[in-house]
C-alpha cells in the first residue's frame, strides 16, 4: 500500500485528572484545608459534618460539590487564601498530591500503536515537566 493511501491514525485526547494521574489525594487535601478553615471560626464544625454536607450537594445533583461547598461555607477571604496555599502546596507536591494511576505507561504504550494522543488539560503550566519526570510525555503528541 502506498502511502497516499496509508490509513491516518485518529487523534484520542486523554484528561489528566484521574485519568492519568490520580487527584483523589489532592482533593482530600483541599477538604483538609476547608475544615481547617472552617474549624478557625466555629470549631463544633467536625470533618463528618463536612462530607455529609458534600454527599447532601451531590444528592441535590450538584456536577462540582466541592465549589459550591466552599462557595457556600467560606468567605471570599478564605478562599483566595485557601486557592494561594493550595497552589504553594502543588507547587512544591504536585505528584505526591497527584500520584501516577497504576497501569497508565502500558496503557499508553498500547493506545499509542491505534491513536495519536493528545491531553486535555486546565492544569499548571509546570504539567509537562511532570509528564516528563514520570516518562510518559513521550506518548503525547
Amino acid at each position: 500500500m502506498s502511502d497516499h493511501f496509508k490509513p491516518v491514525k485518529p487523534w484520542l485526547f486523554l484528561a489528566v485528572g484521574n485519568v492519568l494521574f490520580n487527584e483523589d489525594p489532592a482533593y482530600s487535601q483541599i477538604y483538609l484545608m476547608m475544615f481547617r478553615a472552617l474549624q478557625q471560626r466555629d470549631d463544633s464544625i467536625t470533618f463528618e459534618t463536612l462530607l455529609n454536607d458534600r454527599d447532601e450537594m451531590i444528592k441535590d445533583g450538584h456536577i462540582l460539590p466541592l465549589k459550591a461547598l466552599i462557595d457556600q461555607t467560606l468567605t471570599e477571604d478564605e478562599i483566595a487564601r485557601l486557592k494561594n496555599q493550595f497552589k504553594a502546596i502543588l507547587e512544591d507536591n504536585w505528584l505526591k498530591y497527584n500520584p501516577v494511576n497504576p497501569g497508565v505507561t502500558g496503557i499508553l504504550r498500547e493506545l499509542e500503536k491505534q491513536y495519536h494522543l493528545g491531553i486535555i488539560a486546565n492544569g499548571p503550566a509546570f504539567l509537562r515537566a511532570i509528564l516528563q519526570e514520570v516518562d510518559i510525555k513521550q506518548y503525547f503528541k
